[in-house]
């Protein structure tokens, strides 16, 4: 046995025995979509004292995911036990100082409420009451219960529940604030009441909850009306502070007694359902429906967060590869789209530009090498540009750039455009202002668009798309065949059209999106399920789990990593299609006087995962932590009720756990093409005399990790 005091000299001692081959290889999985490190817009979040982060929910299009944000980075915790089975995100969460825990308030459709505890490792629930429309939920840390405004219709007058950690209670209401959603509600440590400001309608009232009455303490508040709006304290101020909310871009703070306006240099521009989460010094700004990057608020002016931009909804949006920064580009959308558009290299980016394409959605977004350029053409325009579009415009990395060629196509929405055969792009179809199905070619050259005619066209389609096959030298269109239920599928060679007649073939409502994938030589259609065309036949291959009822997949051939990416456009969930899946497993079960600490992965385990990490806990605080890594296995009896799961060890390491019970490791990832899909477990243990049932450690389950793409 090796032992290393540094766990990261140790994780890479450990990865280089691996690329000789001392650990086994894991099986290989079929071709499937796996997503990567994206967070869509956070739908709630509460900062977490024992990992000394931001813990982060959003409502997903897959399982249910955990984020932490730690100032610096965010990133998804792997493998968490006990998370809610409602598949949506809790409906609030809030940190509970005196436990130095978090709470959440899971309300399902259907069913009664639950309250969730976490302590740094595991979710912990416990079964509430029936509630009805949930309006308003805040932490009254003065009295320790979870406050809860609530209706028992959509326009009732709310009534009052209370959590105190044991028992639920129904306050009686009395005079209070008329129904309204979109209120903010925080608590004000300084008063030791929770300040309802706001909501829909739009009133101007300003009340205070001590939990035994309300207290209207402004009826014509400076604030003003809003809806949406976001309050959290500040420990830098010692004040409440309330952000954005409807068509409002002002900072205020609230001393127990009255508003008083903070003139900041930035502010983050509209928002409205944001979540306004108290740091120990800083307030975090993020998630709401318009902007996605986040801000943190210094108690004097507003700093926006690059590393934390989130997608913004691009429904009807379009994606496309720039082959010369590595990163792809996207735009518009019936939602959020009037800005400049966002970039993704693994790590979300607002693109900042002076002038830029007028809002739309169902536009065509393609890669010209010709340009060196990623082409927008036309769209259905949004207010006050609306209408169907006809014009060109070039993004070069730096900025947008309208061209004026001498000649363009007729303006158009939801048509095909690809790299064309021989060079350039080409374009076919759409529909028009009067939504009429188009059938005409053209082709661009990088001056000008050409038409393009020859005697065996396509169908004219209202909606189509199309994808540059480098392996066979076409271009594989799907548009309407004049059939109800079924999708022609065309090739171009550069001199002519051929329809095809496949066995199969994507069957959904309207042509998926194409792209090429490197991996497979084949260009795959964004179905459901997916399908992969051979030149003669589609194959179906797995999909990506949803759960939404309607979405649209965006996908481009990302050429940097050689992979086929799919973006889920209402939400910008980012996966791609690999026969190499990552992955984060518990195995066995862990061994102590009640419950056992857990291991957790921090990041998926993916080759070049330079912030990967495993996490500890809970345990002592300083408490020394220890980590083994090995083959794993069967398990092996140690005694006392104890098993190792991770095997004969090939190293160890140890570290002290912080103050909050979490003992964190990093285990920074190569990227080794050796180490693709090789398997190894870890288990962890930790000096706990008072829990220990193994010569006074405890010890955690098995966790084990699969090297993947």
């Amino acid at each position: 046995m090796r032992t290393e005091p540094n766990p990261t000299a140790s994780a890479l001692a450990l990865l280089a025995s691996l690329q000789l081959g001392t650990l086994r290889l894991a099986a290989q999985s079929p071709v499937a979509w796996q997503t990567i490190g994206s967070m869509t817009p956070p739908a709630v979040a509460a900062w977490d004292p024992a990992s000394a982060s931001t813990l982060l929910f959003v409502d997903p299009i897959g399982p249910l995911a955990q984020w932490e944000w730690d100032g610096a980075s965010f990133r998804q915790r792997q493998n968490v036990t006990g998370l809610a089975t409602s598949q949506r995100a809790p409906r609030w969460l809030g940190t509970d100082p005196i436990a130095g825990r978090v709470l959440a308030l899971d309300v399902p459709s259907h069913g009664a409420a639950r309250v969730g505890r976490w302590d740094g490792a595991r979710w912990t629930w416990q079964p509430g009451p029936i509630l009805g429309y949930v309006r308003n939920v805040c932490f009254d840390a003065h009295r320790g219960r979870i406050v809860v405004l609530e209706s028992t219709t959509g326009s009732g007058a709310p009534s009052v529940r209370e959590f105190d950690g044991t028992t639920w209670w129904t306050i009686p209401f009395g005079p209070g604030p008329l129904p309204r959603t979109g209120a903010a509600f925080a608590f004000d440590p300084i008063s030791a009441r929770c300040i309802l400001y706001g909501g829909d309608p739009l009133p101007l009232e300003c009340w205070a909850w001590d939990g035994a009455s309300w207290t209207l303490l402004a009826n014509v508040a400076a604030p003003g009306s809003r809806r949406g709006a976001a309050m959290a304290f500040s420990s830098a101020l010692g004040r409440l502070v309330l952000y954005g909310g409807s068509a409002a871009t002002t900072t205020w703070s609230f001393d127990g007694a009255g508003w008083i306006q903070i003139a900041t240099a930035h502010d983050p521009g509209l928002r409205e359902n944001a979540v306004l989460v108290a740091e120990p010094v800083d307030l975090l700004l993020t998630g709401g429906a318009r902007p996605a990057t986040s801000w943190r608020f210094t108690g004097t002016d507003w700093a926006a967060l690059g590393d934390l931009a989130t997608p913004a909804m691009r429904l009807g949006g379009a994606a496309a590869y720039d082959a010369v920064r590595q990163q792809v580009v996207l735009f518009g959308g019936l939602t959020n789209s009037a800005d400049a558009g966002q970039l993704f290299d693994g790590r979300w980016h607002d693109i900042v530009a002076g002038v830029a394409p007028a809002a739309r959605a169902y536009l065509h977004l393609h890669w010209s090498g010709i340009d060196q350029a990623v082409l927008l053409f036309g769209g259905d325009g949004a207010i006050p540009t609306s209408g169907v579009l006809g014009d060109t415009w070039l993004w070069n990395g730096s900025v947008w750039l309208q061209r004026l060629p001498a000649q363009s196509p007729p303006p158009r929405a939801n048509g095909a455009l690809t790299a064309d055969v021989g060079g350039g792009l080409l374009l076919f179809g759409g529909s028009d202002a009067n939504t009429n199905a188009l059938g005409d070619h053209w082709h661009w050259d990088g001056t000008t668009w050409t038409p393009v005619v020859t005697p065996a066209m396509p169908l004219p389609s209202a909606r189509c798309r199309a994808a540059f096959d480098p392996a066979r030298s076409r271009v594989v269109l799907l548009g309407y065949d004049g059939a109800a239920a079924r999708i022609a599928t065309w090739e171009w060679d550069g001199v002519g059209w051929t329809k095809r007649q496949p066995q199969g073939g994507p069957a959904v409502s309207g042509p998926a999106d194409l792209a090429f994938d490197p991996r497979r030589g084949r260009v795959v259609a964004a179905a459901q399920p997916i399908d992969a065309w051979n030149g003669t036949n589609w194959t179906p291959l797995p999909w990506l789990p949803t759960n939404e009822s309607t979405f649209e997949w965006a996908v481009v051939t990302d050429l940097g990593a050689q992979r086929a990416l799919g973006f889920l456009l209402p939400g910008a969930t980012v996966a791609h299609l690999t026969e190499h899946p990552n992955a984060v497993e518990t195995v066995g079960h862990g061994c102590a006087i009640g419950p056992a600490p857990l291991l957790q992965g921090l990041q998926r385990p993916a080759l070049g995962a330079a912030d990967f990490a495993l996490d500890l806990g809970p345990v002592p605080p300083l408490a020394p932590a220890f980590l083994a890594f090995g083959f794993g296995g069967a398990s092996m009896p140690l005694g006392g009720g104890c098993s190792s799961f991770a095997g004969p060890a090939v190293a160890t390491v140890w570290r002290l756990a912080g103050t909050g019970g979490l003992a964190r490791f990093p285990v920074p990832i190569p990227n080794l093409s050796a180490l693709r899909d090789l398997r190894f477990v870890a288990q962890g243990a930790a000096l706990d005399p008072a829990g220990g049932a193994f010569g006074g450690l405890v010890l955690t389950p098995g966790i084990a990790i699969t090297i993947g793409e």
